[in-house]
């Protein structure tokens, strides 16, 4: 009848719980065992605290949604529930022992409160919903004495090794290698010092500083640390713990770390099955199939963010990749990028935003050379780079190959650029342009500027070996001093060398009869002079 009875309420259980929850062992002609993974019920804005010493002032604290589940591992007897309870063990990562010998105890309490009766899901609805209230616990958790334990670990741990070091060990071997006498020489070794520490007589009651093994047998749980190995299997209750209470956790890792990892994969979880409507395409999708902002928990389907990603990517603005919500500033993470494009979309991204980066250091610069166009950085005092990749040496204002102290050389149109950037510049725009470009090399590009307008307003090129030529006084017929062209001042044509005043005795001329005109004639008065020359002709001039 018993095992009926089991059966019977194991198939109930399996009707109301996850597989990934429950887990029943059943095999024949021996005890049926019963794995259930309870997943404690967190009120709102549930948070862990810790510090980082047990001497320390302040905590931090960590807001989470969910926290790993109490391992509730059950052996069902052939007696049960007419006679017995089943046989338990509780194993917890983010509660200490004694705690969790207090919930065995409350479990003990509910099964003489209800005896013989099926009593498997008034154990896991207590572990669920009723244990952060039988613990007194309200909307934190303080994790500080398994930190403090962990830290206790990690410093013994690098001890260990320089203590190996000193004894002439090149290299320590690792558990695994040393068999069951290394592991319980390195535990005592790891151990001796953590049980003298008053700090943790709470979480362990030793006082011995005996060697502290895993169990091998399921039904203790083969992490449940904090119990001392006797007779193969069996432990021995120590002062006020319960021997069925287990501290399942790997002292190498932070608890804090463990919780936390742990709150990520069940929010990621919870998410992918739940469903979501997309406010762009007003489609329906399980979470799998979406994409949140963490910012703000916005959620859209994939193929909607991934079009308006690649659009953005494709476009170069990658910088503005944010939320799909109307008037919404989240930014999106790099790695949903990765996750929803395609990588030759993604390795675009990437590039880009890797540029944009570089661009907004003040250090970087790039080299000018197109078929390497690779950054570069530079000393705030040099002005000069080297490119790390071509090697090439380059100065950092003209990008040419670095000349020292010399002035950059510029083009025409980039020298007057710079004058009047330089002559119409604030004080202190001066100043940094001075400190660019060198004073005495400023005040020279200004005086030749200058010297160039004043040529250009006060002299003409002649017209054969176009050297500058200023006219101070007398006529219109002008000798190069270079060359001994002769050449009109006034529409700068080539006179004939025998006589040079035909140009301006020739009714046909368009300087006719302006030997001596003070101004140089202008467009118009030359079209006129064009339209003019038939009448022209027929005059005499002496």
């Amino acid at each position: 009848m018993g095992r009926t009875e089991q059966l019977e309420e194991l198939d109930a259980l399996e009707s109301i719980f996850y597989s990934q929850e429950l887990q029943i062992i059943k095999k024949d002609g021996k005890d049926i065992r019963v794995v259930f993974l309870a997943h404690v019920t967190l009120p709102e804005n549930f948070t862990v605290k810790y510090k980082e010493s047990p001497e320390a002032e302040e905590y931090s604290s960590v807001e989470i949604n969910y926290l790993p589940p109490v391992r509730l591992n059950l052996t069902l007897p052939e007696s049960y529930p007419s006679k017995c309870s089943p046989k338990f063990t509780i194993s917890c990562q983010w509660l200490t022992k004694p705690t969790i010998s207090r919930l065995c105890t409350q479990l003990e309490k509910i099964w003489h409160e209800n005896e013989n009766v099926q009593i498997i899901y008034m154990w896991i609805d207590f572990l669920k919903n009723d244990l952060l209230d039988f613990l007194g616990i309200e909307n934190e958790l303080d994790l500080t004495e398994l930190y403090s334990l962990h830290m206790n670990y990690i410093k013994n741990s690098e001890q260990t090794l320089q203590y190996s070091n000193k004894q002439g060990c090149d290299k320590p071997e690792s558990n695994s290698n040393l068999g069951s006498k290394g592991i319980e020489m390195r535990a005592s070794v790891q151990n001796n010092d953590m049980y003298k520490d008053k700090s943790y007589n709470s979480l362990f009651y030793k006082n011995d500083g005996k060697t502290f093994m895993y169990s091998k047998d399921v039904y203790y749980n083969s992490k449940c640390t904090g119990r001392e190995l006797e007779d193969g299997n069996d432990c021995k209750i120590q002062n006020d713990c319960d021997p069925r209470a287990c501290l399942d956790l790997n002292l190498q890792t932070s608890p804090l770390k463990i919780v936390i990892n742990y709150n990520a994969e069940r929010k990621k979880l919870e998410f992918n099955r739940t469903f979501f409507t997309c406010n762009i395409c007003f489609t329906t999708a399980l979470g799998i199939d979406c994409t949140m902002f963490e910012n703000c928990n916005h959620v859209f389907c994939n193929n909607c963010v991934s079009s308006y990603f690649t659009i953005q990517i494709n476009d170069g603005a990658v910088n503005q990749i944010k939320c799909l919500e109307s008037k919404c500033s989240s930014d999106a993470t790099p790695m949903q990028v990765k996750n929803i494009v395609s990588p030759e979309v993604f390795a675009k991204y990437d590039s880009l935003l890797l540029q944009s980066v570089l661009d907004a250091l003040d250090n970087v610069i790039y080299c000018p050379r197109k078929i390497c166009q690779y950054p570069a950085t530079r000393d705030a005092d040099e002005n000069f780079a080297i490119c790390p990749n071509c090697q090439y040496v380059f100065c950092i204002f003209c990008r040419m190959v670095y000349h020292g102290i010399e002035p950059c050389r510029l083009k025409s149109e980039e020298k007057r650029m710079l004058v009047d950037k330089y002559v119409n510049a604030s004080p202190e725009v001066k100043a940094e342009m001075e400190l660019r470009y060198g004073l005495k090399h400023l005040q020279t590009l200004v005086n030749d500027s200058l010297a160039e307008t004043w040529i250009d307003s006060n002299c003409k090129n002649c017209p054969h070996c176009n050297v500058s030529i200023e006219k101070s006084y007398g006529c219109n017929r002008m000798i190069c001093w270079k060359c001994g062209t002769y050449f009109c001042w006034l529409c700068s044509a080539t006179l004939d060398p025998a006589d040079p005043y035909f140009h301006f005795n020739n009714a046909s001329s368009r300087c006719a009869n302006k030997l001596f005109y003070l101004t140089p004639l202008g467009e118009e008065e030359l079209d006129d002079y064009n339209s003019d020359d038939e009448q022209w002709r027929d005059w005499d001039w002496i």
